[in-house]
């Protein structure tokens, strides 16, 4: 980068000293160029924005756009996006040149979809397919993109349409990219959530070729990741496994604490669904370890944890883990409706251990926060737990009541048979109760 900056820099000093106008300009935008790639994102604006004013200077329209396109790119660089598109759209204004405009559609639409704007990403990202005629590498990064922003979507046939493509265009080009072992990844990635398991394992598999042969470590990390989704969707359990450690194993030798917390809970979830739960746990506690940052995972993991302790009967422990999970998760707004998870969980695990008010609190609360979502199943299942409480209580007027709740709400949602008739059936030890208490009481008025 320094030699790159340097040769601008002598470009510039030459430019100068010859009053070449146009050369200035140029070498003002070449080394804002170099800054940006560099990372210094304020010394390359100060720089462009000389460069600007030698272009409006002599009124060059093509060299504005061009400038202004390397300021979106800054701006995007920044994580600044909507004035990274709005610099892109100054440059789109100003250039007539199809191929300029191509790229400026390419950059604007990836920056939309990291603003959240999928639907405009999309727009810009066909605006320059449409404008970029030469097949090749330019065709393959925009059809990656569009990939990316249907990926994001959930739209996973489309995403694999839009990749494959990506993959078609780079074929006829020499040489490993590392987008090109994205996009095999991303596509394994949504074909696993098809439930297409050979073509994902086939399509990861290339994937980790290209990565190998890069040598990029990060991007490896993740081939091993997804492979060992695929085996665990498989219910190879223990290749899963293999493959998160081999991800681990990476993530420790390039210090990715991150990564290294993520695929220990992987592994963790791995062990819990074979019922290895002590080994489960063993790898939950390694991953809290090594995250200390990152609130949601925090989250997450506390929630399993909970879990094994409450199959491991240790209820307890379960329900300090539940509570862990709430008192981070309440910090999140976004993390609103696991709460009503995380304590409907620790409602249960109160009810096991005899603590039933605590479990009536606990499960009003979950009740709540699924009536103010909406989420109508949720409610259904805390009334079930709740009317379940009364009963040990033997306080069967409140148990029937919410029983019938339950049974009102899921008369409403088809596939529940199974659980309303188990609900029916709950009801009936409690309706029977009453019956004979109203019988016994009418008996001692006579």
């Amino acid at each position: 980068m320094e030699q790159a900056l340097s040769v601008c820099k002598k470009a510039l000093a030459v430019s100068i000293r010859e009053g070449n106008e146009n050369g200035t300009a140029t070498a003002y935008g070449n080394i804002g160029l170099a800054l940006k790639k560099h990372g210094d994102f304020q010394k390359a604006l100060v720089t462009l924005r000389r460069a600007l004013e030698m272009n409006t200077n002599m009124k060059n329209e093509e060299g504005l756009a061009k400038i202004y396109k390397i300021i979106g790119d800054v701006y995007h660089g920044m994580k600044s996006y909507a004035q990274a598109v709005d610099a892109y759209r100054i440059a789109i204004d100003l250039s007539c040149v199809e191929s300029t405009l191509a790229a400026i559609y390419s950059d604007m639409g990836v920056s939309l979809h990291e603003q959240g704007n999928p639907e405009q990403a999309l727009h810009a990202l066909d605006k320059a397919l449409s404008l970029n005629v030469k097949i090749g590498e330019a065709q393959a990064h925009v059809y990656y993109n569009i990939g990316c922003v249907y990926y994001h979507m959930g739209k996973s046939s489309k995403a694999i349409d839009a990749f494959q493509q990506a993959i078609a265009f780079r074929q006829g080009i020499s040489g490993v990219n590392p987008e090109l072992a994205q996009s095999y990844q991303l596509m394994g990635d949504q074909l696993l959530k098809l439930g297409l398991q050979t073509a994902a394992w086939v399509a990861c598999e290339k994937a980790l070729a290209i990565n190998i042969k890069i040598g990029n470590e990060e991007a490896l990390a993740m081939s091993y990741n997804t492979f060992a989704h695929v085996y665990l969707a498989m219910k190879k359990y223990s290749k899963s496994v293999d493959a998160y450690q081999k991800a681990i194993d990476i993530n420790i030798t390039s210090g990715n604490q991150q990564g290294q917390s993520v695929n220990y809970t992987n592994i963790g979830f791995v062990l819990e669904r074979q019922g290895h739960l002590k080994q489960a746990l063993m790898q939950y506690n390694k991953a809290l370890e090594l995250n200390t940052q990152n609130r949601s995972e925090r989250v997450s993991i506390y929630f399993n944890i909970g879990k094994v302790y409450a199959d491991m009967k240790e209820y307890s422990q379960s329900v300090d883990a539940y509570q862990e999970a709430i008192n981070i998760g309440e910090r999140i707004s976004s993390a609103q409706d696991e709460i009503a998870l995380f304590y409907n969980n620790m409602g249960r695990s109160l009810d096991e251990l005899g603590e039933l008010e605590r479990a009536l609190c606990a499960l009003n609360k979950a009740l709540l926060i699924n009536v103010k979502s909406g989420n109508k199943k949720e409610q259904a299942n805390n009334y079930h737990n709740i009317g379940s409480v009364y009963c040990k209580m033997d306080e069967n007027a409140q148990a029937v009541d919410a029983f019938r709740k339950a049974m009102a709400i899921m008369q409403g949602i088809t596939g529940t048979d199974h659980e309303q008739a188990l609900l029916h059936a709950q009801m009936t030890k409690p309706l029977l109760k009453l019956t004979l208490r109203k019988a016994q009481d009418t008996c001692n008025m006579h």
